[in-house]
């Protein structure tokens, strides 16, 4: 930073594009591009774990759904990829413990040693059959939810197979894989609950068992009714309750699942996927920031600024763009630049 000399520089494949990068130490990065690379930001040197995590020249049909902002403040997720005519997001996210990192591409699950790099254990997939994944896992198993869609550009795209599966954590063996559906309608969220996972797709809602990868029970909702389902509901949607206090909508009933539409509605979901109450987006606000014992939750161009038991302390002019430097909330609204003085306020806290 003194001199703009290059101290070291190293060469990585990405010919699938830059998916993520995170630490495993304070000296040691590991960055997703066409599999893992491990960088030691001190000297540059690292291990490589390549795999395929795309297609190129995919000329398979392009799928409805571009991933915007408003999804992304519901659900708590973001998606971005460019590029046209090139698949990518054939991947997982990185689960890390102690000895290993767990990883999925369109090629196979793998565990790999974190400090050299060799791998564990793979599980290798048939062709066709992965796409962008989540995995998860608890003492003794890995879990895979494989969606059934990749990204092109901007755009979502049917790729792969919906299906969710276990396998053993430790020797990679695998308990159970179930094939969602054999068509075209891929895994747009999930939800777990206890020892079951709800899976959204566009006019359904399926519930499984985690333990054995079973359906316990599948449900179709009217297109006419309600529109295309969308995502579940992250823990930052807040709603007044019968006291006048916010409170996470997600913790306000946990027996129940959240899945918003393209209605602009929320439907309240049960153990037996009956809808037992709507909710409309306005009536939604936005957790985006934390001070201390203090919340900040956002609806439209203003901010209340809540307790922890959701009693309303103050209300600011502020949206979810605003940050915090210092003790001083800043903000962008049209042409105007906003701070806001909070050293009052957390005071009297």
């Amino acid at each position: 930073m003194k001199s703009g000399n290059v101290i070291w520089k190293r060469d990585l494949n990405r010919e699938y594009g830059w998916n993520d990068i995170f630490y495993t130490n304070d000296s040691t990065m590991i960055v997703v591009a066409a599999g893992l690379h491990s960088i030691n930001i001190n000297s540059g040197k690292g291990w490589d774990y390549n795999t395929i995590t795309g297609e190129k020249d995919y000329t398979g049909t392009a799928a409805a759904n571009a991933v915007g902002v408003a999804a992304g403040l519901l659900t708590g997720t973001f998606v971005m990829s460019t590029g046209h005519n090139l698949i990518r997001d054939v991947v997982s996210n990185s689960l890390v413990d102690s000895l290993y990192i767990y990883f999925a591409s369109k090629e196979q699950l793998s565990k790999i040693d974190k400090q050299t790099g060799e791998i564990a254990w793979k599980y290798t997939f048939p062709n066709d059959l992965a796409s962008k994944s989540t995995i998860f896992m608890n003492d003794s198993a890995i879990f895979m939810i494989n969606k059934g869609c990749a990204f092109m550009g901007y755009r979502q795209v049917d790729f792969g197979k919906p299906f969710i599966a276990a396998f053993n954590r430790k020797t990679g063996k695998q308990k159970y894989l179930t094939l969602i559906n054999v068509k075209k309608d891929p895994i747009l969220a999930f939800k777990i609950l206890q020892d079951e996972v709800y899976l959204v797709f566009k006019n359904r809602i399926a519930k499984y068992s985690i333990k054995t990868g079973s359906q316990i029970i599948e449900k179709e909702f009217s297109q006419d009714n309600y529109g295309d389902l969308k995502h579940f509901v992250g823990n930052q949607v807040y709603v007044t309750n019968e006291n006048d206090h916010l409170e996470s909508l997600t913790q306000s009933d946990t027996s129940k699942v959240f899945v918003f539409t393209d209605q602009g509605k929320i439907l309240s979901v049960d153990s037996q996927l009956n809808v037992t109450d709507t909710i409309d987006y306005e009536d939604l606000s936005i957790y985006y920031l934390r001070i201390a014992d203090l919340k900040f939750i956002a609806k439209d161009n203003q901010t209340l600024i809540i307790d922890n038991y959701g009693k309303r302390i103050a209300e600011i002019e502020a949206t979810t763009n605003a940050f915090l430097s210092g003790e001083t909330l800043y903000d962008k609204r049209d042409n105007s630049f906003i701070a806001v003085d909070l050293r009052e306020i957390i005071k009297n806290e």
